[in-house]
């Protein structure tokens, strides 16, 4: 009687175990849901060309072939134990792209030797992870968090948040590369991100050096349109670029809103088209402004040309000009940039200088010659100040007008302190405010003068000769003041209209 329910016992239990082991399993190919508990999960190529399927499980049942625009869900939680080699990951085995929901996914692998958390394999892997809850990977030695190598995609977006952890020792990225592996494509579009760098290894990027003759990984094409991201390199690692001794820290681009924490303040990635926040200072791939033909980016803006002539201050946008002596200059602004442009002693402020989309222009110098050795056309939406304390203020014809009807030039002083005339050539000025064009030791214009919709106009010599050399034709709403201490006002014919 006791051995006969002792054998009733026995089959109870091993039923209950059954029914425990049925009951905790989750995975469901019916609606594409896996449970990475139960062990590895690969994503890899159906039956049919263009199809996928998933292997599962302890036993790595295969599903049938299933669309690849079907959303793949990964659930579940495992821990890898210390020194052990685990099966426990989630892989991308197959070219085809590939949408994966991470829904309260962990996988530590952390502990385990050379075992990857997430990795995409196939060498043209493109994968869309969409993050639903809390998840969090972390990589053996040598493995990134989620590994992304040189000629895959990761994209990534949701509402829910992600911590990815690379390997210790020699140290995987976060996202991005394992030991000595250059980072793919790494797009982040929404989500909260933590990307954390194993030892050597960047946040975002490439993976760790194996020694000091070696080199670590590029830092691959990172691009943040938004989400909220925090990275954090390893030793000698990019928060966001290379890792440690990487030649090239690759890029990092993107529009939008994405607010970036980098814990090292070290993005090494290039960063000329980015547009977002970094440690709190707004990104912009580009201010709309040029010099030369070379547009000013973040990368750039503190020496333009690599002159150490040339800067830029977005925070005013401000282009600031210093000893450019006579080279010629051609700035467009992006409609309300201030040019500064300040010549160093002895020597002219700029050669010919071409100037678009301005707000206010200013023009100083300290020099016997010409300020503007050059012809100067300037067309701005505020005031323009040409100023030579010891010469010339133009050496050739001065040209200023307004951007537009509903945008015109203000107010026009020119004053130079010169023997000869103060503008060389002839002075077309086309402006809605106050001209006043003055020479403190010889003639004012050394050709024709021509202003047009100002208000009023003060033009002042001290020439034993002509103030104004050439015909001057004025059209003002205000007052029309022509003087000239020691000689003729105007030589030609003088015609002022209302």
């Amino acid at each position: 009687m006791k051995k006969r329910l002792f054998r009733i016992v026995v089959i109870l239990a091993l039923c209950l175990t059954a029914l425990s082991a049925t009951a905790l399993a989750t995975s469901n190919p019916e609606t594409y849901t896996f449970d990475i508990s139960e062990g590895r999960i690969t994503i890899v190529d159906g039956s049919t060309t263009g199809m996928i399927a998933v292997k599962y499980g302890s036993d790595q049942t295969i599903t049938a072939d299933i669309d690849p625009s079907q959303v793949i869900t990964v659930t579940g939680s495992f821990t890898g134990t210390a020194n052990s080699q685990t099966d426990h990951n989630l892989l991308v085995q197959t070219s085809t792209p590939v949408t994966i929901k991470a829904s309260n996914l962990t996988i530590d692998n952390a502990r385990s030797q050379y075992c990857y958390a997430m990795a995409l394999e196939d060498a043209n892997a493109n994968v869309k992870l969409i993050l639903e809850g809390e998840n969090y990977f972390a990589g053996g030695q040598d493995k990134a968090g989620i590994t992304v190598g040189e000629g895959k995609t990761l994209t990534i977006e949701g509402t829910g948040s992600v911590t990815a952890k690379g390997g210790l020792n020699v140290g995987g990225a976060g996202i991005g590369g394992g030991g000595l592996q250059d980072c793919g494509t790494v797009i982040i579009n929404s989500g909260t991100v933590e990307a954390i760098g194993g030892t050597g290894g960047a946040g975002i990027g490439g993976g760790c050096t194996y020694s000091s003759s070696s080199t670590g990984g590029n830092g691959g094409n990172i691009v943040i349109n938004g989400g909220t991201v925090t990275a954090t390199g390893g030793s000698g690692a990019a928060d966001i670029g290379g890792g440690s001794q990487a030649i090239d820290n690759g890029t990092l681009s993107g529009s939008g809103s994405a607010v970036i924490t980098a814990t090292h303040s070290n993005v090494m990635a290039n960063t000329d088209n980015f547009t977002g926040t970094i440690n709190g200072v707004q990104y912009t791939s580009d201010f709309g402004v040029t010099v030369n033909g070379t547009l000013i980016t973040n990368s750039n803006q503190s020496d333009v040309l690599g002159d150490s002539k040339v800067s830029y201050d977005p925070d005013t946008n401000t282009l600031s000009v210093n000893g450019f002596q006579s080279s010629n200059l051609t700035v467009s602004g992006n409609g309300s940039t201030d040019v500064v442009v300040n010549g160093t002693s002895g020597a002219p402020a700029v050669g010919a200088l071409t100037v678009t989309g301005a707000k206010d222009v200013t023009v100083t110098a300290n020099y016997g010659g010409p300020a503007i050795s050059g012809a100067a056309n300037i067309t701005c939406s505020g005031n323009v100040k040409i100023a030579n304390a010891a010469g010339m203020a133009a050496g050739y014809s001065l040209t200023v007008n307004g951007a537009g009807e509903d945008a015109p030039a203000q107010n026009v002083t020119v004053t130079a302190n010169y023997g000869g005339p103060g503008i060389s050539g002839a002075a077309n000025i086309t402006c809605s405010g106050d001209v006043k064009i003055a020479n403190e030791a010889g003639f004012a214009v050394g050709g024709f003068l021509s202003v047009t919709g100002a208000q009023n106009v003060t033009v002042t010599a001290n020439y034993d000769g002509l103030g104004i050399s050439g015909a001057a034709n004025i059209t003002c709403s205000g007052n029309v003041e022509i003087a000239n201490a020691a000689g003729m006002a105007a030589g030609y014919s003088l015609t002022v209209n209302g």
